[in-house]
This record gives C-alpha cells, sequence and structure tokens, in this order.
C-alpha cells in the first residue's frame, strides 16, 4: 500500500537556512515521519532574501533528497498565474501549507476559494507569525489584509495546526478577531526535535566568577530583539564578551543595533561573527556560558532548544513555549516588560563560580533530554496528519 502523498509548500527549504526554524521543523519533522508518508515540497529556488538561486539544483522540476522530493521554484513559476500549475499537475491527498502570511500560501487559498484545486485536506501551520510579537511587525499591511480574509473567506474549513497550546490560543484570538473561520479546528502537534546528541566534543571555556561569554544567534531582526539585548548588556557589572551570529535581515535594524554596541561599557565586548550553518549550531552553543535571547515570540524555538541540547542556559521572554527554565536551573524565561529581570539574570550568569555554572549547564540538557525522548510529541505530529486525511476532501 502507498504511504500517503503531502504536497508542502514553504518560503524557502533546505539547502537555505536562513529562515531559521520553520526549515528545521520540517526537516525533523520528515526525517521521523519520512517512511510513512511522501512529502514533496514547493519551495524557492533561493535562501531568504538571497538574489542568486542556489548553485547545485536544477529549478522546476522534482530533485529527490533523503526522504523527500523537492520542487525549486523560479521566481517566474511563484506568481499568481503560474504557480496554480504545480498544485494541480502533481497528485496528492493532503496539502500542507507553512505560513500564514507567505505568498505560496496567500496565491494556494486564493485559487482554492476561486474553486480552481481539486477538493483535499488542507493544513496550514502559521509557524508562529500569529504571536503578538510577530504582528507588531509591518501590522497595518498584516491588519487589512486580515480583514480582506475573513470578508473572502479564504481561510475556512481548513485544519489548524498550533505547535503548541500557546500557539494555539494566538491562533483561535486571531480566527475569532478576523471571523477568518467560523468553526475552526486547531490541533496541537509540538514541532518534533532531532535526535539527542551527545554533547559537542568542543573545549567549553571556563567559569570564572566575575565574567561571562554570552552568545545570541538567530536572524537580525525586529522579532528576534537583539537591541533590547544590548540595551540590557550595558546595566551589568563584570566582563563579558557577546557574540553575535546570524543573518542580516533588516539592515536597518542592525544598524540600531550597531549604534547601541557603540555605547556600550568597557567592560561589554561584542563581535559580530556571520551567519551560522544549521548543523554548527550546537557546537557554536558548547563555547558560551549563555544563551541571551529575548525574542518578541516564537510559536517554538528550535534555536532555544539546541542551546539547551548543548548545555548553554537560555535567558529568554516569557513569549515561547519554553517555560519554567529557572526552576530547573536551565535558564530563565521573563516578561520583556521587565528589563530588570533581564540584567539580574545576566548579572547571576557573570556571578557563577564554574561548579555552580556547570549544575545549571546539567539543567540545560536534562530539559532538552527530557522533550526530545517524550513519544507523545511523535505520535501528536503523525496524528496530525491521519485526522485530515480521514476528512478525505475539503472544499
Amino acid at each position: 500500500m502507498k504511504n500517503p502523498i503531502i504536497l508542502t509548500t514553504i518560503a524557502s527549504y533546505l539547502p537555505g537556512f536562513k529562515a531559521g526554524g520553520p526549515i528545521r521543523t520540517l526537516t525533523n519533522l520528515i526525517a521521523r515521519l519520512g517512511d510513512e508518508f511522501d512529502f514533496r515540497i514547493l519551495t524557492a529556488d533561493r535562501d531568504l532574501d538571497d538574489v542568486q538561486p542556489y548553485p547545485d539544483i536544477q529549478p522546476n522540476v522534482w530533485m529527490r533528497r533523503t526522504h523527500e522530493w523537492v520542487c525549486y521554484l523560479s521566481p517566474d513559476q511563484r506568481k499568481f498565474l503560474t504557480f496554480r500549475h504545480h498544485l494541480t499537475q502533481e497528485s496528492y491527498d493532503l496539502l500542507y501549507l507553512n505560513s500564514f502570511f507567505s505568498q505560496l500560501t496567500v496565491h494556494a487559498v486564493t485559487y482554492r476559494r476561486l474553486g480552481l484545486l481539486p477538493a483535499r485536506p488542507w493544513i496550514i501551520a502559521p509557524r508562529g507569525e500569529f504571536s503578538p510579537g510577530a504582528l507588531r511587525i509591518k501590522w497595518p499591511k498584516k491588519r487589512l489584509f486580515l480583514i480582506f480574509a475573513g470578508i473572502s473567506g479564504l481561510y475556512r474549513n481548513l485544519i489548524w495546526q498550533a505547535s503548541s497550546e500557546f500557539e494555539a490560543a494566538d491562533i483561535r484570538k486571531l480566527i475569532t478577531r478576523f471571523h477568518l473561520d467560523s468553526n475552526p479546528t486547531i490541533l496541537v502537534a509540538p514541532n518534533l526535535p532531532p535526535e539527542m546528541r551527545d554533547a559537542p566534543p568542543t573545549v567549553r571555556p571556563p567559569k570564572p566568577r566575575g565574567s561571562a561569554r554570552l552568545v545570541f544567534l538567530s536572524r537580525i531582526a525586529r522579532m528576534k530583539n537583539l537591541a533590547f539585548a544590548l540595551q540590557q548588556l550595558a546595566r551589568v557589572q563584570g566582563e563579558v564578551s557577546f557574540d553575535i551570529y546570524g543573518p542580516k535581515e533588516d539592515e536597518a535594524y542592525w544598524r540600531t543595533c550597531q549604534q547601541h554596541i557603540a555605547s556600550l561599557p568597557e567592560n561589554v565586548t561584542v563581535s559580530y561573527l556571520g551567519p551560522v550553518e544549521p548543523d554548527q549550531a550546537s557546537t557554536v552553543f558548547a563555547s558560551y556560558h549563555a544563551f541571551l535571547f529575548p525574542t518578541l515570540g516564537e510559536n517554538f524555538g528550535h534555536v532555544i532548544l539546541e542551546s539547551l541540547s548543548a548545555g548553554c542556559p537560555v535567558i529568554t521572554s516569557d513569549r515561547t513555549p519554553w517555560r519554567g527554565l529557572e526552576s530547573k536551573q536551565a535558564g530563565w524565561d521573563l516578561p520583556l516588560e521587565r528589563p530588570d529581570a533581564f540584567v539580574r539574570a545576566i548579572q547571576q550568569i557573570i556571578d557563577m563560580d564554574q561548579p555552580t555554572w556547570q549544575k545549571w549547564a546539567q539543567g540545560a540538557r536534562l530539559v532538552a533530554r527530557e522533550f526530545i525522548n517524550d513519544p507523545a510529541i511523535l505520535e501528536a505530529n503523525r496524528q496530525l496528519f491521519y485526522t485530515a486525511l480521514a476528512q478525505k476532501r475539503m472544499t
């Protein structure tokens, strides 16, 4: 018996990495369920914001990767008049949309509303786009689109995937506010993690009392809130080195961050070290004492899990599913409305001696191990697809 075919859309995919979490979410999902479902992916032929396509792909044809088939679409094939062809020429059992606002998703739901696609079950995963922090970015434009989507019924009668109850509440709130669906089906299927790996072989830096090596690893964009992190570093005592990794997605925002860097006191040294390939993230985290990541919101936070897995405690906001970290000696999840709490957490890391910090590093690894080894997460994702497939058709 053939595996169900899941046709998947995502703005960018491997070998790209600049889009961060959504790519890792999908690759982990396929690695864990690729023997049970036949994943076929429609995506762009280049990484996020890149002008040039990937050098080793042939655009607009299906290419086999490890478990999945991928069609890398050139810009002309992602336009409204041409993209429909790719949703109608393929035989599939389920359409799986990764993103609410992306170009490919908007095209697809518009075709569906016009009756131009075959009736199939659909799943849509907003991937954190409905968090309050994410919505504030370009809010006037997003608000107009949400009003139009509610009036036109673009997103009615879909299955909505949330990665946590935290995200499910955000999805339900937006659906209700903008009348996107009168009776929405929202299923929680947490993002699948990779298998737990041994601690990276990197030689960990010693942790003397009074100094700390901190890291920021993410896209440099307003959503990730690097400027806030820099502002709090100006208020701590002790010697701090703060290394920044990630693509400069928003150059104007990076200039703002540079202004904060220029005004930091002499006890804080900041270096920008560029983007990091996903398979190197764990090694990077293992070289630091804490991950400073005051994000405006994450539906999951793969980068947080990577830090914890590497034994690097996390200082993040309370706008992610990673909660109660301090009680587990794995880090801190703090309200952005209380910047003093971030200063205290950073200072606590600075003031730790080696034995104390080692306990927190072990606590971080334990939190990651408990999450990764939870069999309910895999089963929730499996049931997400089987629940949708059981509906047979969705118009």
